[in-house]
């Protein structure tokens, strides 16, 4: 479950197909570069995989 942050700070804001994918630089406070890059790491895991069972529904 993640975490919800009140007043999110948006630095960068995507849209692809249907999905809104925002950014917010204030998730990261007190976190290490190298906690910033596990967690894109994982997201780009979890949308690889969802984009490839999307083809394969195609």
């Amino acid at each position: 479950m993640r975490k919800k942050i009140d007043n999110p700070h948006i630095v960068e804001e995507y849209k692809v197909g249907n999905t809104l994918i925002r950014i917010a630089s204030n998730c990261y406070e007190g976190k290490t570069h190298e906690d910033g890059e596990k967690v894109m790491e994982k997201i780009a895991q979890i949308a690889l995989r969802e984009w490839a069972a999307a083809e394969q529904n195609i």
